[in-house]
């Protein structure tokens, strides 16, 4: 019986022995790499600084720049969807005059991903909200002239940009986002063209301007 267990312990400790280093090393890469893949990050909250342009009734296209701060109730690690809200500002220029712009948006977005180190992702977004204008100056259109005038009206954004988040600080998660896209904006504007006529009312009337512009989006998030 002795002799039956001594033979027992040594044929275990001839198969420890006999393990190959570089396969318990692969099995436990193995497995490390299991866990990551069940543990991929997905967006959480994102703030980006973002900038697209309008159309006018002037000619000139109107940069905005803004914050964007956005969370993501669905997000997995395929598919994720977001509640947005944007605010900033711009700057036109109107004949001789300049009129200082603010605006705010709330907005949905749904978009795609593949998950990794570096998360490749395409994104559609909608958002309505205002925009404010003040001029420094009066000026004159069609007979009309506007003095001091500042203004709020509706402002609808939609669009699809692409882009990706890389994640720079390992299992905290934090990432930065880098996204590139296509946005098109409709807003209600007095018809400043200088072509224009005033109405029967002797005032200027307001048009619906819509245009597309390029989108450029850069942000952290975790």
């Amino acid at each position: 019986m002795a002799a039956l267990v001594l033979t027992t312990v040594i044929a275990g400790r001839s198969h420890a022995a006999s393990e190959d280093p570089d396969a318990v090393v692969e099995t436990r890469a193995a497995l490390s790499s299991g866990d990551v893949l069940d543990e991929r990050p997905v967006p959480r909250l994102k703030l980006s600084l973002e900038g697209f342009s309008i159309g006018t009734t002037w000619g000139a296209p109107v940069g905005l720049t803004g914050l964007h701060a956005e969370v993501y109730p669905l997000s997995r690690p395929w598919i994720f969807a977001g509640v947005g809200l944007t605010g900033g500002v711009g700057n036109a220029q109107v004949d001789a005059a300049s009129a200082s712009l603010v605006y705010g948006l709330l907005g949905v977005s749904v978009g795609v991903q593949y998950p990794a180190r570096i998360t490749p992702f395409v994104e559609g977004h909608l958002a309505g909200g205002f925009m404010g204008a003040t001029l420094d100056r009066p000026i004159t259109v069609a007979g009309v002239t506007v003095a001091n005038a500042s203004g709020t009206t509706w402002l609808v954004t939609r669009g699809l940009d692409a882009g990706g988040e890389f994640y720079v600080l390992g299992r905290s998660r934090a990432y930065v986002a880098v996204s590139l896209g296509w946005m098109r904006s409709s807003w209600a504007s007095p018809d400043l063209d200088p072509n224009a006529v005033a109405t029967s009312s002797g005032g200027l009337r307001v048009v619906t301007v819509t245009s597309d512009s390029f989108l450029w989006k850069v942000g952290l998030g975790i």
